[in-house]
């Protein structure tokens, strides 16, 4: 038996954009041709700026949206279109952590109510409940008398444990956590990150880690997938990405992490903006940000091609981009 989790194989989603009653909607392509796995145990970060697909990603693997085209294989079993009661019993396995836990917190439940809820969804038996509850409050680091409080009670880094507490309700093998430090206080995330890290360990959980902070990423990574506007540029092990970053896109992010040494050297801005996802690019959608940019780039989209020590980049100039990295 394999300890493959996660196998997503050419995923793509796209979204209707409404231009008004009399024109003709926009198609905009989230989420292009991604290819992605993960092993039991194993954490795998996914980085990119803002707006390149992240989280539509994450909600499309757990079937929060539905994928347009591709396969989403758990565990050996494609649940890509499994419906009512198969999706309901594969749900419990991969489980979600958002961003902000006064948004994913009902305010009107109490914390019992809340980590109740899914057992009772998924059929448990009444006498079970309360056990699993309270063992599940222990594993996150809450008190018992957490159970009779209401969210509003609670601090931030609190709330988030909650989050945690209620995803693993379920007992779930695989937990997708979308930017669930991101809304915290800096000195709030490493208990968070700490918890998850030792959730993982005493769990054998599988957890797909999405963030900005690449810092953070770093830490809690095996291995790191970068997206740049819907589709996967580079994909290695995390020591693989940060030390020989081979697109020109990942070295900008990892030049970007901020260093707290006097003298460290600053780096200017990427320049130019996002391209639009509502237009198809005939090159590689990086190029018109690329100091390396050729004729090819805005003629050719790049493969993502395996290298070395299945080190994965969609570049045409990765050997190049390589050999003018110097190690930070």
């Amino acid at each position: 038996m394999t300890d493959l989790l996660l196998d997503i194989q050419n995923l793509h989603k796209s979204f209707k954009i409404s231009n008004g009653l009399f024109k003709k909607s926009s198609t905009l392509r989230a989420v292009i041709d991604v290819s992605l796995s993960l092993k039991q145990g194993e954490t795998l970060g996914i980085v990119g700026e803002s707006g390149c697909g992240k989280s539509t990603l994450a909600k499309t693997i757990c079937r929060l949206y539905e994928a347009d085209s591709g396969r989403i294989i758990f565990n050996g079993q494609d649940i890509s279109r499994s419906q009512n009661k198969a999706m309901s019993h594969l749900r419990k396995n991969i489980q979600y952590v958002f961003q902000d836990p006064n948004e994913s917190l009902n305010p009107r439940h109490s914390i019992h109510s809340i980590l109740a809820e899914p057992l009772i969804i998924h059929g448990e038996k009444k006498s079970g409940i309360d056990t699993r509850i309270h063992s599940i409050l222990d594993k996150v680091g809450l008190p018992k008398s957490a159970l009779t409080k209401f969210p509003h009670e609670f601090s931030g880094g609190q709330k988030q444990r909650i989050g945690i507490a209620r995803a693993l309700m379920l007992n779930p093998k695989v937990l997708i956590c979308d930017e669930p430090v991101s809304a915290l206080d800096v000195s709030v995330q490493s208990q968070i990150i700490n918890l998850l890290l030792e959730l993982q360990r005493d769990l054998g959980l599988g957890i797909v880690f999405i963030a900005h902070d690449l810092a953070v990423v770093k830490h809690v990574s095996d291995r790191v997938a970068v997206m740049y506007l819907g589709k996967i540029v580079e994909q290695a092990a995390a020591s693989e990405i940060y030390q020989t970053p081979q697109h020109p896109y990942t070295q900008h992010l990892i030049r970007s992490i901020p260093r707290p040494v006097i003298g460290s050297p600053s780096y200017s801005p990427l320049p130019g903006e996002v391209p639009s996802p509502l237009e198809i690019h005939q090159g590689c959608a990086f190029a018109e940000r690329c100091h390396m940019a050729t004729r090819e780039c805005h003629q050719t989209v790049p493969a993502l091609l395996t290298s070395d020590n299945d080190h994965k980049v969609a570049c045409h100039h990765r050997l190049i981009a390589k050999q003018q990295w110097i190690p930070l």
